[in-house]
């Protein structure tokens, strides 16, 4: 405005007309001694410092012909009287305390008027001080700023204008001596996850930003994907969880009880003794025995424990509320269901150690070979130190590697980093988290290996022109993983350290989260914070693999469907030649009869070449009617072959029974895939 107003020829006459509202001579009400509301002494505040250091200051500058004119301060002249600024306080302790105000009332503002109005303030404490005062006042905060703490509203307002005065007048929020910028972009994110004004103030200097990892691919992008199959992030998957419906009723045949389960999904679990894999076992067996609340994502059930699941949660309850697990010596597994007409899970816990996969026990590698989701754990001995971190990214993804070796064609597994006892890592701060998951729920891993352009609003970033960039970006930036310093820490240490394990996962697979949990038992039955998102792995375990299933399975059904249907008609045409072939021995045996028989002398003479063509029909009739009767094989003790057509034919009927309970199962298939919103 100040260049506006200086191009007028009547740009005294302006600044008059200016000053003449301001006071209220004109009738403006706003700015007079009636306004005593916090918001419009703010206000006034604002644009008699504006007024002053911005707008005269600098006409001031480039004309020494407006300092002459006393008339035009009229205005500012009576507003330092009467808040007495520069005697009570001077005019940085007025600008700290407008802005301090300013941030704690936003009642009735807009945002986007919100930062007009602080970039006004910013811009007088910079024309007041210039870029060396801001530095040495932010130097002041060092120690605040690296821990994230809670500052009072004055402070934090004297933060913000010294950075907003770096960022506007001295090239970069990046260049202040003895600050570590690392810590700084890290406040940054801790400020901006509290409140959107901050979030915003800090993208309007694309100093933070949040790409778009998580909204619907629509438009242009889906028209993009679809050209493009091999961009898609719904890949199909290829990991032969599909059952046979066949194998199943074979299953239910020789299984009449529940003692063992059809094939249920393999998973595994990975992390050193103590890290708390049997803990949280235990901890997940608790929150199973209760009843579903709202936070349970959509489409769960109640969980069954399979009988050795629910044996070791009765002989470890009691050690769990103690907090005296014992360490688990050699492996066990474990089954539970959420639906068994849909599927299973077994899942493997072993007395955890470093060694490699190939040197254990031939059993134990096995199970891991046949594993279909894999989870690795960590605990705060691992996860708050540099180097066991590092180690154990190296451990992590030799045991992946290992994994990927023995099964080559496999891809898209669900892997679950856990972060365990966090009851311990985060103290008091476990009940303000608002998430279990560090990665968030709706986000779309293909966004990691496709960006488009339009949804980075920080396009000059070399580090997200690579997939663990992006998987970084995405994780620092997401508002949950930022509220609470320690977990942000946490999670800072984890994307620095475990870098190796991390961008071999996102190689292999689009299904992997991190999660938050603390398996500790509650204090009391009032308890509803402890145990913490302990359930969450596996039912996200769960979801993805039954996802799986699900696609593979039907495509098995409708396969076994087509072949049942070919055998069907297959038989059908069978039954109705042996019915046949029946028929015309039953009519060449009573040929043979009458011809054996016979007194006729006309007959008598023909007898022998009759009775030979008859016995040559006959065999070949048998031999033939034979052979298709042990082609099915039919379960009769009789040797009548019109009782072994007729149990061939209750086969036939049964393979209609048969295709009815695929119908049945596929539908509930069907129904599932409804819920889980399965494309």
């Amino acid at each position: 405005m100040p260049s506006e107003v200086e191009k007028l020829e009547s740009s005294l006459s302006v600044l008059f007309e200016i000053d003449q509202t301001l006071c209220g001579t004109y009738g403006t009400k706003i700015f007079t001694t009636e306004c005593n509301t916090p918001m419009k002494k703010l206000l006034r505040d604002v644009m008699a410092l504006w007024y002053r250091y911005e707008l005269l200051s600098q006409l001031e500058r480039k004309n020494g012909a407006y300092n002459g004119i006393l008339g035009i301060r009229s205005f500012f002249e009576a507003w330092l009287k009467k808040e007495m600024v520069g005697y009570e306080q001077s005019e940085f302790d007025r600008i700290k305390q407008n802005t301090a105000v300013f941030l704690e009332n936003s009642e009735k503002l807009h945002v986007s008027t919100r930062l007009m109005v602080f970039n006004l303030l910013g811009n007088v404490w910079g024309l007041l001080g210039g870029v060396e005062y801001s530095q040495e006042k932010l130097l002041n905060y060092a120690e605040e700023i690296k821990t994230r703490m809670e500052l009072p509203y004055v402070s934090f307002a004297e933060i913000l204008l010294n950075l907003y005065v770096l960022h506007t007048l001295g090239g970069g929020i990046d260049k202040v001596a003895n600050l570590d910028y690392y810590d700084l972009l890290k406040a940054i994110r801790h400020w901006s996850s509290k409140e959107e004004f901050y979030e915003l103030l800090f993208k309007s200097w694309n100093v933070y930003w949040e790409n778009d990892y998580f909204s619907k691919l629509d438009g242009d992008d889906k028209e993009l994907l679809e050209q493009n199959p091999n961009l898609l992030y719904n890949l199909p998957v290829r990991l032969d969880l599909g059952d046979s419906f066949v194998d199943f009723l074979d299953f239910k045949t020789n299984e009449s009880s529940l003692t063992s389960l059809f094939n249920p999904a393999p998973i595994f679990m990975f992390g050193g003794s103590g890290s708390g894999k049997s803990t949280l076992l235990t901890a997940f067996c608790y929150e199973a025995e209760k009843p579903l609340n709202q936070s349970v994502e959509l489409g769960a059930r109640r969980i069954a424990l399979g009988r050795e699941l629910l044996a070791h949660y009765q002989n470890n309850v009691s050690n769990w509320h103690k907090g005296e697990m014992p360490p688990t010596s050699g492996y066990q597994d474990y089954t539970f269901w959420e639906d068994l007409d849909i599927k299973s899970f077994r899942i493997t816990d072993y007395g955890g150690s470093d060694t490699q996969p190939d040197q254990w026990d031939s059993q134990l590698q096995e199970l891991f070979k046949n594993a279909r989701a894999l989870l690795f754990f960590l605990d705060p001995s691992d996860y708050t130190d540099v180097y066991a971190l590092r180690k154990k990214s190296q451990i992590f993804n030799s045991f992946l590697d290992s994994w990927i070796n023995s099964n080559p064609s496999v891809r898209h597994l669900p892997i679950a980093v856990i972060l365990t006892k966090c009851d311990q890592s985060l103290a008091g701060a476990l009940n303000e988290l608002q998430s279990t998951t560090v990665i968030p729920k709706d986000f779309k891993p293909a966004a990691i290996e496709t960006m488009f352009p339009h949804r980075m609003t920080a396009k000059n970033d070399a580090n997200l022109t690579v997939p663990y960039g992006r998987f970084r970006d995405c994780i620092l930036n997401y508002k949950k993983n930022n509220e609470n310093p320690v977990l942000q820490d946490i999670i800072h240490l984890l994307l620095d350290n475990f870098e190796q394990f991390f961008r071999r996962v996102i190689e292999v697979t689009y299904n992997y989260q991190i999660f938050i949990t603390s398996a500790a038992a509650p204090i009391d039955s009032s308890d509803k914070l402890l145990p913490f998102g302990v359930r969450e792995p596996f039912t996200w375990t769960i979801r993805h693999l039954e996802r799986t299933y699900i696609t593979e399975t039907m495509g098995k059904y409708d396969g076994e469907k087509g072949e049942i249907h070919k055998k069907k008609d297959k038989m059908k045409d069978d039954i109705k030649k042996m019915y046949k072939l029946h028929d015309e021995l039953e009519k060449t045996e009573s040929e043979l009869h009458e011809w054996r028989t016979t007194k006729k002398l006309h007959k008598i003479v023909v007898a022998p070449l009759r009775l030979k063509s008859l016995e040559e029909n006959f065999t070949k009739y048998d031999q033939t009617l034979k052979k298709m009767i042990r082609h099915y094989n039919p379960e009769v003790e009789t040797d009548d072959r019109l009782d072994k057509i007729r149990a061939i034919e209750d086969s036939l009927k049964k393979m209609d029974e048969t295709v009815l309970q695929l119908h049945d199962k596929r539908r509930k298939l069907e129904n599932r895939k409804k819920e889980l919103k399965i494309e």
